[in-house]
C-alpha cells in the first residue's frame, strides 16, 4: 500500500463536513496524509458543493472565528478504524515514524483546511450584494480570519 501511495502525483482530501471533517477521524485517512507528507505528494482539499455555502452561512452568522473553531475540532489521536490491527499499526507508525507525532498529523490537516478556507474568502464575499450590510459584515469576518493567520495586508 505504501508503494501505491508513494507513486501518486496528488492526493485528494474530501473535507466534509468542513467544520468537523470525517477524514481526521479515520485512521486510514491519517495514514494516507502521513504518506503524502513523507513522499511530498501534493494534496488538494475538496468539499461537496454545499460545504462552501455552509461556510459562508457560518461566517455570516458571526459565530466566532470559523477558522479557529475548525482547527479546534482536529485531533488525530482519536481516529478510529474498523479493523483493530489497522488502528494499532497506523498509530504505531504515527508515534514512531512521524516527527511530532499526532500534533504533526493534526498540523497536516489544519494547514490543508486553513488553505481551503482562505482560498474561498474572495469567492464567498462576491456572493453578497455589493455595498450591502451583509457584505460589510462578511468582509469584517474575513478580516478577523485573515488577521488571525497573519495575513494583515489581505485583511
Amino acid at each position: 500500500f505504501v508503494k501505491q501511495i508513494s507513486g501518486c502525483e496528488e492526493m485528494l482530501v474530501v473535507a466534509s463536513p468542513f467544520y468537523d471533517p470525517l477524514v481526521v477521524k479515520r485512521a486510514w485517512c491519517l495514514f494516507e496524509a502521513v504518506m503524502a507528507k513523507i513522499y511530498n505528494i501534493k494534496t488538494t482539499v475538496q468539499t461537496p458543493p454545499g460545504e462552501q455555502e455552509a461556510l459562508r452561512q457560518r461566517m455570516t452568522a458571526k459565530s466566532g472565528n470559523v477558522l479557529i473553531d475548525v482547527m479546534m475540532t482536529i485531533d488525530s489521536s482519536k481516529a478510529q478504524a474498523s479493523v483493530a490491527q489497522d488502528l494499532t499499526n497506523i498509530k504505531r507508525l504515527i508515534e514512531e515514524k512521524v516527527e511530532g507525532g499526532y500534533a504533526a498529523v493534526d498540523d497536516i490537516y489544519k494547514k490543508m483546511l486553513r488553505n481551503w478556507i482562505l482560498s474561498l474568502l474572495d469567492t464567498l464575499y462576491e456572493q453578497h450584494e455589493k455595498n450591502s450590510a451583509s457584505a460589510g459584515d462578511f468582509a469584517n469576518e474575513c478580516g478577523v480570519i485573515l488577521d488571525s493567520v497573519g495575513e494583515y495586508k489581505k485583511a
